[in-house]
């Protein structure tokens, strides 16, 4: 099984478009976050990323019910109907793995 990390940037490099450099890990999450919701440089990773979690949870009709990245995370899957575990890094692999 790939790692996250190796999964996520796949998935991320394939989805936010062609590039002609590697891009730094950081920067290609944005731009592939960027095509989904607002994002500015000054942002942090974390509030980024739930962001896109709320993004996702409400185009798929839920209500976000919680700040926390985990509950999100969790949230977003289940709304994808993908299955939620009770580890962080096995609900992040089955997003990457299932990217919108």
């Amino acid at each position: 099984m790939a790692s996250l990390s190796a999964t996520r940037r796949a998935a991320e490099e394939a989805k936010a478009g062609p590039s002609s450099t590697r891009i730094p890990a950081g920067e290609l999450h944005k731009k592939y976050v960027g095509t989904i919701v607002a994002v500015s440089k000054s942002d942090s990773r974390g509030s980024i990323d739930q962001a896109f979690l709320r993004k996702i949870i409400t185009n798929n009709g839920g209500t976000p019910s919680s700040p926390y990245l985990s509950d999100l995370l969790a949230q977003a899957l289940g709304e994808l109907g993908l299955p939620v575990s009770k580890y962080l890094n096995e609900n992040l692999l089955t997003l990457n793995q299932n990217l919108p």
